[in-house]
């Protein structure tokens, strides 16, 4: 099978969905597959295929718009446009990045769409973009013959937005890798409380911040990621006197992030929407306590972490009372490792919806049929 996985952003970059799809594409490619990775790069790139493992090779085209929420790429959307009818599948990645859109656009054979869907856009900008969007959102599911959700949460949230892909809808959440824990923690260092993910207002890092300022002067915040919000981070963390109590780490290798995470008391994400929550996730796979927002995604770990080990803090809690939560954490120690599926399981998971999406019917390079209705892609958990 020849796969084309379209993705706006792919590692080196950080973050949920670009683990997703390097973990997934490595995996469906290691199971004798091709794959493709058809990607988007503001650093530019010349959409010629990079190997990167065999079978897997990554296409980098140059986006425009560096300083936009939602950068483009012509390039990337003329070869969808003239080469996705090659491909056997194509599996199209994130509602809130229109790659997705041109995929759903191209005459590809069959599409597969992993929605991983916050909802709403994260500022007042985002999100009358999100709502003049919204029909082009409803042409990619109305075309996907299938529609992966990472979480029971997106999936509700998703199918309440869109009722009519809601019988399309298979849930498969993110993976725990497996080799969380067998790294190294970084010798010497202070009580570290660490955020992963991007620095963007809805992901509340500011709060983080706010809240080790009332820790003890050892404690130290880690930050790893990179996104609009550092300057501000940087300026508040000066400000408060605390520039040698935060360390923005900007993005590092998965094998340094890995340190890091092993080297964590405790590790803290305050965002106000997540389809999944991986860096919560593999912090409790790693048996790092966490303290985590109040929100559907977060929840759902609730049912497979230790006792105690995961915290969740309303986003309305004031800055004191997620200081405390941070402080018990810190408190805690290591915990008993949280179970999960692994990416081997979640690949085959997903290569059983690829059989499924390309024996379903559908038009090959039409805008698909809204009435659809297909039987659960293997062991019949959807969204409801």
């Amino acid at each position: 099978m020849r796969v084309a996985m379209v993705v706006n952003r792919y590692p080196p970059h950080l973050g949920g969905v670009e683990t997703h799809a390097e973990a997934l594409a490595a995996r469906v490619a290691a199971a004798g597959h091709d794959v493709e990775v058809i990607t988007q790069d503001r650093g530019g790139g010349d959409g010629q295929p990079q190997q990167v493992a065999v079978r897997l090779a990554v296409r980098r085209f140059a986006a425009i718009g560096e300083n936009t929420p939602y950068p483009q790429s012509p390039a990337l959307w003329r070869f969808l446009r003239t080469k996705a009818h090659s491909f056997d599948l194509v599996h199209a990645h994130s509602y809130h990045a229109t790659p997705a859109l041109a995929a759903a656009l191209s005459p590809c054979r069959a599409l597969v769409f992993t929605a991983h869907y916050n909802g709403a856009g994260h500022s007042t900008v985002t999100h009358f973009a999100h709502f003049a969007y919204r029909p082009l959102g409803r042409l990619i599911l109305r075309r996907a013959r299938r529609v992966i959700c990472v979480s029971r949460a997106e999936a509700n949230l998703l199918s309440a937005a869109f009722p009519a892909c809601r019988e399309r809808i298979v849930v498969i959440p993110n993976g725990l890798d497996s080799v969380l824990p067998v790294a190294e923690p970084w010798p010497g260092q202070v009580p570290t409380v660490l955020y992963v993910g991007r620095l963007e207002p809805y992901k509340n890092v500011e709060r983080i911040l706010a809240s080790v300022a009332h820790l003890d002067s050892a404690v130290q915040l880690v930050v790893i990621g990179e996104g609009r919000s550092r300057p501000a981070l940087e300026r508040m963390a000066q400000r408060q006197g605390m520039s040698g109590k935060v360390r923005l780490l900007g993005e590092v290798p998965r094998d340094i992030l890995l340190r890091w995470m092993r080297t964590a008391r405790t590790q803290i994400s305050m965002s106000e929407h997540e389809a999944f929550g991986i860096a919560v996730g593999e912090a409790l796979a790693m048996g790092t306590p966490v303290v985590a927002s109040d929100i559907p995604a977060h929840r759902e770990f609730l049912e497979r972490a230790t006792a105690g080990s995961l915290t969740l803090v309303p986003l309305t809690a004031p800055t004191e009372v997620l200081a405390g939560a941070i402080q018990t954490a810190l408190k805690l120690g290591p915990q008993p490792a949280m179970s999960g599926p692994n990416w081997d399981e979640v690949a085959q998971r997903t290569l059983r919806v690829y059989e499924e999406a390309m024996a379903a019917p559908g038009s090959s390079a039409g805008l698909g049929d809204d009435s659809v209705r297909a039987r659960p892609a293997h062991d019949g958990e959807r969204g409801t």
